[in-house]
């Protein structure tokens, strides 16, 4: 999270550890930043094979279906027509 020509002090560090822990982030093992997508059949394994790569990789698991429920239910005001609108309530 730090830009590569920072450096922290031993206090900066310990908040980002506790910033990173609440979050559930993980220090990056990559040495650049690295996004896998996993593809295929409903129970063939993606989520198996994708928290066991995370876990050596130390990545983080974005699940699609946890993104798909959030967008369904959180309400998002997006603008229509030059006015806002909350996407949940407005387009039922």
């Amino acid at each position: 999270m730090v830009h590569k020509h920072e450096t922290l002090t031993k206090k900066g560090r310990a908040v980002e550890d506790s910033f990173r822990t609440k979050l559930g982030i993980r220090k990056r093992k990559t040495a650049k930043p690295l996004i896998v997508a996993m593809i295929g059949l409903v129970g063939s394994g993606k989520s198996s094979v994708a928290r066991e790569l995370a876990r050596h990789i130390g990545a983080t698991v974005v699940e699609g279906d946890a993104i798909r429920v959030e967008l369904t239910t959180s309400s998002v005001v997006l603008p229509r027509n030059g006015r806002g609108m909350n996407s949940r309530k407005e387009r039922l």
